[in-house]
């Protein structure tokens, strides 16, 4: 009997340390079940920064021009209903070095040097469609045509109004700082042509030709496709 219970005592202290390592797993160790039924942690969404809103007209746009001292551009004043809004750098070729952008729209100057008026249209910042530009008469002096900021043709008129310039900038040799890449025509008060050249991608190379009054040629010079001068010729 002794012996028995010897075996039954030891069975029983085998099983109770079996039990006890077993219920010390389960607690270090969480169950699949456990696992799965916990909280998953969301990836931060990092929202994209938001941009200022456009710039939108909020009464009539208008704007003055002063020719700066050296005689390089006009400084431009944009207003809104009054308010002024922005000041820019300005050429015929250019709008530039602005404290603000320009509303979208028509914008209504008025050149305080030469004492001329007129009209004109923008679109994201830069000069787009039709300018017109006319005597303090009311006579049309300038007319011209933009497409996204890029000057694409323009026309001068005499204060009676018969054409004096006519310009085209649509194929103008890219490659050349010549002034007269393009093609255009000055014409005289009576309405013969004074002076012509072409300057244009297409061509490769142009030519500059003066005439006098009669409609003699009396100067030319020829470029090549670079813009270079490759012959100058007068004929007084």
């Amino acid at each position: 009997m002794k012996k028995e219970s010897r075996i039954i005592i030891g069975v029983l202290i085998v099983s109770g340390i079996v039990l006890m390592s077993y219920i010390n797993k389960s607690i270090m160790q969480p169950s699949k079940d456990s696992e799965l039924s916990a909280p998953v942690q969301m990836p931060v969404v990092v929202q994209p920064e938001k941009k200022a809103p456009k710039k939108k007209m909020t009464g009539k746009m208008t704007s003055l021009l002063h020719l700066d001292p050296n005689r390089v551009f006009y400084f431009a004043r944009f207003f809104d209903d009054g308010e002024e809004i922005a000041q820019c750098k300005t050429t015929q070729h250019k709008v530039y070095d602005c404290t603000e952008s320009i509303p979208d729209g028509k914008v209504e100057f008025k050149n305080e040097t030469k004492n001329t008026h007129g009209v004109e249209r923008y679109r994201r910042g830069k000069r787009d469609g039709m300018r017109y530009e006319y005597y303090n008469s009311g006579q049309l002096k300038y007319e011209s045509s933009y497409l996204q900021g890029t000057l694409q043709t323009h026309k001068e008129y005499y204060s009676d109004g018969i054409l004096r310039m006519e310009q085209d900038f649509r194929d103008a040799m890219w490659m050349t700082d010549n002034s007269e890449a393009g093609a255009g025509k000055v014409y005289y008060r009576n309405g013969a042509l004074k002076y012509e050249w072409s300057l244009t991608n297409q061509d490769q190379g142009g030519y500059a030709k003066s005439y006098d009054n009669t409609g003699r040629l009396v100067a030319e010079k020829v470029f090549d496709k670079n813009g270079n001068i490759v012959t100058n010729e007068s004929y007084r």
